[in-house]
C-alpha cells in the first residue's frame, strides 16, 4: 500500500510541474504580444498577472534590439530608395527625356519634399526626422552645384540664392525640432557647396555674400549648449572667401570689382560686430574665445582690406576712418557706460575696451597724419589720463599711454630717438616745436596718478603709467642725444665717442630715476632704474667694447660705475621712506 500512495504524490507533484510550466508559456506569450493583448475585449482576463514579473529581461533586451535593428534598416532602406528616386531624375535629364530647367526644378522639389517630411515626423520620430533631413541635403547640394558648374543652367548669384533659401529653410526645421545632424549637414554642406561652386565657376562674390550670411546664422544657432562647433567652420569660410575677393580685386587685371568686395567687408564686419553686440550688450553675455577672434578677424579682414583698395584716395581713406572711429565709440560706450558696473560681464569689459583702443588708434592713424595726429592724440591722452579715471579706471592710464605712443610717433620723436641710441644715422635728426611740445606732454602725463582700487584696474593703471614713463625716458634722453651728439662726437659722428656719451647719459639717467622715488608725483620712474642698468649693460657690451677708444672708455666705464652704486640704492631708500 504503501507503493501506490508515494506514486500518487509523484504524479501529482508531476502535474504541478507542467501546470506551472504551461503557466509560464502562457506568460511568455503574453509578452510577446502584448499590443495584441492591449486590443482585446476589456471583459477578457489576463492568464497569469501575478507571474509577469517572470518575463525574463534578456528576452526583452533582444526583442527592443531586433526593433532598433529593423527600423535602422527600414530607414537605410528608404534612404536608398530617396536616392533612387534622385539618380532616376539625373538619368533622364541627361539622356534628354528631361529638359535641364525641368530636371533641376523637379530636383529641389524633390529635395523640398523630404525636408516638408521631415519637419512633419519630427514630432513623432526624431530620427527618421533626421534622416529625412540629411537626405534631402544630400539630394538638393548637389543639384545646385552641377546645374551651376557642370551644366552651366544657373548662373553664380542664383545659385547662391537657392542655397541660401535651402539653408534657411533647413536651418529653421533644424532649430524648431532640435534636429542636430540636419543643422550640421545643412552648416557644412552649404558651405563646401559654395565654395566648391565658387571654385568651378571662379566667380565668388555672390558666394562671399552667401558665406557671411551662414555665418551670421551658425553663430546663433550654436548658442544651443553643446554647439559650439557649427559656428567656427563657417565663420573661418567666411573670412577666407572675403579675403580671396579682396585680393581678386587688387589683382592686376582685377578679377572682382572694388565695389564687390568694398560691399563684402563691410558686410563681413557689421554681421561680426553687430552679433557680439548684441550678445555681449543686450544679452548680458560674456565673451567667448570665438568673439575675440571674430572682433579681430573682422577689424583686419574688413577695415585692413578696406584700406588696401582706397590707399591711393584721400576721400576714401577718411570715409573708413570715420567708420572706424563709429566702431571705437560703439565700443568704448558700450564698455564704460554698459559693462564697467557689472561684475559677472568683466569678460565682456575687457573685450570691449580693447577694441574700443584698437579701433581708436586705427582710426586716428587713418583720419590725420603728422602734427595733427600728434595734436589729436595728445588731448586724447590728457583727457583720458586726467579725467577719465573715475569711469575708466585702470584704463585711463594704459589707453593714455597708447595715445601717448601714437603722439610720439606722428610727431617723429620717437622714431629719432630709437634711431640716435641705436644707429648713426646721418644726417642727424634734430628737434621740431611739435616735438619738444609732444616730451613736454608726456612728461606731464607720466606724473598723473590714480586711485588705487585693489582690484585688476590697480594693475592696468601701473603697466599704463610704467609703459608712459619707460617712454618719456628713452624719448628725453634722445633728445638730449640729438643735442648733445653733434657738440661731441662731431659731424659727421664719431662711432667710439657717440657710443661713450650714450653711456654718459644712460648712466646719468639711471641716478635721476633712483632721486625720483622722493616725489610721489614721479615715483614711477624708480621702477625704471633696474631695467635700465641691465639695457645699459647690454648695451655697453655690443657697442662701447666695440667702437670706443681707451680715453673714452675711462669716462664710460666711471659713470656707469656710479649709476649701478647709486642708481639702486637710492631707489631702495626713498621707496623705503615713501612706504
Amino acid at each position: 500500500m504503501a507503493l501506490p500512495q508515494e506514486l500518487n504524490q509523484r504524479l501529482t507533484q508531476i502535474e504541478d510541474g507542467l501546470a506551472d510550466v504551461t503557466r509560464r508559456l502562457r506568460v511568455l506569450e503574453d509578452g510577446q504580444h502584448k499590443a495584441v493583448s492591449a486590443a482585446a475585449p476589456a471583459d477578457t482576463a489576463p492568464l497569469a498577472p501575478s507571474d509577469t514579473v517572470f518575463l525574463p529581461a534578456r528576452h526583452a533586451d533582444s526583442t527592443r534590439g531586433l526593433s532598433d535593428l529593423t527600423g535602422l534598416a527600414s530607414l537605410l532602406g528608404r534612404t536608398c530608395i530617396v536616392f533612387g528616386g534622385a539618380y532616376l531624375l539625373r538619368a533622364l535629364t541627361e539622356t534628354g527625356r528631361l529638359p535641364g530647367t525641368a530636371g533641376v526644378l523637379i530636383g529641389l522639389t524633390y529635395s523640398l519634399i523630404w525636408l516638408i517630411a521631415a519637419n512633419r515626423t519630427a514630432t513623432s520620430n526624431t530620427i527618421s526626422a533626421e534622416f529625412h533631413g540629411v537626405t534631402s541635403m544630400l539630394v538638393g547640394l548637389p543639384i545646385v552645384w552641377e546645374a551651376t558648374a557642370r551644366f552651366g543652367l544657373l548662373g553664380a548669384p542664383t545659385a547662391a540664392v537657392l542655397l541660401a533659401l535651402g539653408s534657411a529653410a533647413t536651418f529653421f526645421v533644424a532649430g524648431r525640432a532640435q534636429l542636430d545632424a540636419v543643422a550640421a549637414a545643412a552648416g557644412f554642406g552649404v558651405m563646401a557647396t559654395a565654395l566648391a561652386t565658387a571654385w568651378s565657376t571662379n566667380q565668388y562674390g555672390a558666394f562671399a555674400f552667401l558665406l557671411i550670411a551662414m555665418s551670421t546664422a551658425t553663430y546663433w544657432l550654436s548658442e544651443r549648449p553643446g554647439h559650439a562647433w557649427l559656428r567656427w567652420p563657417n565663420a573661418v569660410a567666411a573670412g577666407l572667401i572675403v579675403v580671396v575677393v579682396t585680393a581678386r580685386a587688387l589683382a592686376t587685371p582685377p578679377t572682382e570689382t572694388v565695389a564687390m568686395a568694398v560691399v563684402a567687408q563691410a558686410m563681413l564686419l557689421a554681421t561680426m560686430q553687430g552679433s557680439l553686440a548684441v550678445r555681449t550688450v543686450m544679452f548680458s553675455r560674456n565673451v567667448r574665445l570665438f568673439d575675440v577672434m571674430q572682433a579681430l578677424s573682422g577689424l583686419v579682414i574688413g577695415v585692413g582690406g578696406a584700406v588696401l583698395l582706397a590707399r591711393g584716395s584721400t576721400a576714401g581713406l577718411t570715409l573708413i576712418g570715420a567708420v572706424t572711429a563709429i566702431l571705437a565709440s560703439g565700443a568704448y560706450i558700450a564698455a564704460f557706460t554698459r559693462l564697467a558696473d557689472r561684475p559677472h560681464l568683466a569678460a565682456s569689459y575687457h573685450a570691449f575696451a580693447a577694441f574700443g583702443l584698437l579701433a581708436a588708434t586705427t582710426a586716428l592713424a587713418l583720419l590725420f597724419h603728422g602734427a595733427v595726429l600728434a595734436t589729436v592724440a595728445l588731448t586724447l591722452a590728457l583727457l583720458t589720463m586726467a579725467f577719465g579715471e573715475r569711469r575708466l579706471a585702470g584704463y585711463a592710464a594704459l589707453h593714455g599711454a597708447a595715445y601717448v605712443l601714437m603722439a610720439l610717433a606722428a610727431s617723429g620723436v620717437l622714431g629719432d630717438a630709437i634711431a640716435v641710441w641705436t644707429l648713426t644715422p646721418s644726417p642727424w635728426p634734430t628737434m621740431n616745436l611739435m616735438g619738444w611740445v609732444t616730451l613736454a606732454a608726456t612728461g606731464a602725463c607720466t606724473t598723473m596718478r590714480f586711485r588705487r582700487r585693489g582690484e585688476i584696474g590697480d594693475v592696468l593703471a601701473s603697466a599704463g603709467r610704467l609703459i608712459t614713463a619707460a617712454v618719456f625716458v628713452m624719448c628725453a634722453g634722445g633728445a638730449a642725444l640729438m643735442l648733445l651728439g653733434p657738440m661731441v662726437s662731431g659731424t659727421p659722428a664719431n662711432v667710439g665717442t657717440l657710443a661713450s656719451l650714450r653711456t654718459v647719459l644712460l648712466s646719468i639717467a639711471v641716478v635721476g630715476l633712483g632721486l625720483s622715488a622722493r616725489l610721489p608725483q614721479t615715483a614711477v620712474f624708480a621702477h625704471l632704474v633696474y631695467p635700465a642698468l641691465i639695457v645699459g649693460g647690454v648695451r655697453f657690451v655690443l657697442d662701447d667694447f666695440r667702437h670706443s677708444s681707451p680715453s673714452t672708455m675711462f669716462v664710460a666705464l666711471a659713470c656707469f660705475g656710479l649709476a649701478l652704486v647709486l642708481g639702486p640704492k637710492l631707489a631702495a631708500r626713498d621707496i623705503r621712506r615713501a612706504a
